[in-house]
Parts: structure tokens; C-alpha cells; sequence
């Protein structure tokens, strides 16, 4: 009775579908169950999912701009590493704890600084200018 049971249960769960995904190209098909799509809660969400489509669209200076973001982040962290690792390998030192020295910080600040001074200046000029020339 035990094996009929089992055997009944494996084929019951084996007969349910479960949800099938397929990547063609750009895009996605989804094929879900009966018994998911049943349920008033779910078809009402893959409904309004299936009429939404995003779109997203850059210009040429929208990708400068992200390209000259990716670079003044890796000039800041390439100013900041030696300093950085510098204290980290003081501060492994067992036993001795003192105030990290200012000729180790206060150089690499100044100049992360100094550079991002440099480049908030120069992008809000621009960007004012651009302004202007799209006024006139």
C-alpha cells in the first residue's frame, strides 16, 4: 500500500508542468502552468508586465560623459591606493598603534581633491555653456 501511495504521488507531482523559459535571440518566452496563471493575483501583474516595455536610449555625449565618470573614479582610487595600503600594512603590525603620519594622507587627499575641484569646475562650465548656446 505504501509503494501504491508513493508511486501515486511521484506520478501526480511528475504530471504537474512547471514553467519553461526560452531565450530566442533579443528575446524571452515564458510558459507558465495552468495553475499558476489560475490565480487572479498573478495574471493581473504578468498582464501589466507584458504591456510595459523600457527603452533606453544615450547619446553620443551621454556616453562621453559616463566614459570620463569611469576615469576620474580610477585616477581617485589610483591616487588613493599606495597611501591606503601603506596604513593598512602599519595597522597589521601587532603591538604598535599610533596615528597614521600626514605625510602619508595628507598628499593623496590633496590631490583627490584638487582633482575633483578640477573636474566639477570644468563640467559645470561646460554644461552652463551648453546651456547658453541652447538659449540663443
Amino acid at each position: 500500500v505504501t509503494l501504491l501511495l508513493l508511486l501515486t504521488a511521484a506520478t501526480t507531482f511528475a504530471a504537474e508542468k512547471r514553467p519553461v523559459v526560452i531565450f530566442n535571440g533579443e528575446r524571452v518566452l515564458a510558459s507558465l502552468p495552468d495553475t499558476i496563471l489560475r490565480d487572479a493575483r498573478v495574471r493581473a501583474r504578468l498582464e501589466s508586465a507584458l504591456t510595459t516595455t523600457f527603452i533606453l536610449r544615450t547619446s553620443f555625449g551621454g556616453a562621453i560623459c559616463m566614459i570620463f565618470s569611469i576615469a576620474f573614479i580610477g585616477v581617485a582610487v589610483i591616487i588613493e591606493a599606495w597611501p591606503i595600503y601603506l596604513l593598512a600594512m602599519e595597522g597589521l603590525n601587532p603591538g604598535r598603534l599610533k596615528v597614521p603620519p600626514a605625510w602619508v594622507i595628507v598628499p593623496s587627499l590633496t590631490a583627490v581633491a584638487g582633482l575633483t575641484a578640477a573636474v566639477v569646475t570644468v563640467a559645470l562650465r561646460l554644461g552652463l555653456n551648453r546651456l547658453e548656446q541652447l538659449k540663443a
